[in-house]
């Protein structure tokens, strides 16, 4: 989903910007000449306006993103369920149930099946991951708006940062020293996505909410009809959502970290899309592992 800072934090942390009479807030005009001299870039000028995602050329770029996102993730959930599948028949073959080679034709002719039938529900997904995507980037925005008023400048340039623009920034800053770009790429991609992964959460968690009124709307409905409607307290459903929310928020905070990470090393590789493509894989990696244990059946 979407995203520089100085080359050492520390020292950007350390020029106090002044601040202005009657007021906790640093003087943004200060803090503007503060990032331009330190990294000839102005603060917030990564920073999206508030339906930049609705115009044309949003629209398009951002559709662009989704598909490569989805793309990732089909591929990350691939290489996930595989390494599932493959462990499993070497445990048969371990215990004799199978042969080496029978083992190795269970594994091919999953990967056949499964590769497909992946691939035709990828325009599906698509559909649906941008619709959430614009749902995401409307409370992302709202956020954004909060930080604005609550933060200074710098902490909320770090949080709208773009994450491809400031790896090929970090990349021409440091160009023979990948441990630092690494470095440096780790810490812009958790500041930059944290308002979108905390949108992305306050989505999720609303669909659940949601999910279980309906849920009890039902029983209720069906027990007014006189029909047979298995018994459930209420503080058992009120556990049961207590305990898909903290997966819920568990998932995206752990997506979100091996996110980073996978950014810090798609930035090693090609600064900018190996970036993308890296923080894409990360979190679909992360995605597939704790997903499954965020769903509810109410």
């Amino acid at each position: 989903m979407s995203l520089t800072v100085a080359r050492s934090n520390a020292s950007l942390l350390a020029c106090s910007p002044r601040r202005t009479n009657n007021s906790n807030k640093a003087d943004p005009a200060m803090e503007r000449i503060l990032m331009a001299t330190s990294q000839k870039r102005e603060l917030l000028s990564d920073r999206q306006k508030p339906f930049a995602h609705l115009t044309p050329r949003g629209l398009v770029i951002n559709a662009m993103r989704v598909v490569a996102k989805q793309s990732a993730t089909i591929v990350a959930e691939f290489m996930t369920d595989k390494l599932h599948v493959e462990t499993a028949n070497e445990e048969l073959v371990v215990k004799g149930e199978l042969t080496p080679s029978q083992a190795d034709l269970k594994n091919e002719e999953w990967e056949d099946e499964e590769w497909d039938k992946r691939w035709e529900a990828f325009p599906k997904k698509c559909l649906n991951a941008y619709v959430r995507y614009h749902a995401v980037t409307i409370v992302t925005r709202f956020y954004e708006a909060v930080a604005s008023s609550t933060t200074s400048d710098v902490t909320l340039d770090r949080l709208t940062m773009d994450i491809f623009r400031s790896a090929k920034r970090s990349a021409e800053d440091n160009p023979r020293d990948n441990i630092q770009i690494a470095r440096e790429t780790y810490a812009q991609c958790l500041w930059a996505n944290a308002l979108v992964y905390l949108a992305d959460y306050t989505v999720q968690q609303a669909i659940v909410a949601y999910g279980y009124y309906m849920y009890q709307q039902n029983r209720r409905r069906k027990q007014k009809a006189g029909q047979e409607v298995a018994e459930e307290s209420s503080s058992a459903v009120v556990f049961s959502f207590s305990l898909v929310s903290s997966r819920l928020i568990s998932s995206r905070v752990l997506s979100l970290w091996a996110g980073a990470v996978g950014g810090a090393i798609g930035s090693i590789l090609k600064p900018g899309w190996g970036t993308l493509m890296g923080f894409n894989m990360g979190d679909g990696m992360a995605f597939s592992m704790l997903e499954p244990s965020t769903t509810t059946t109410v």
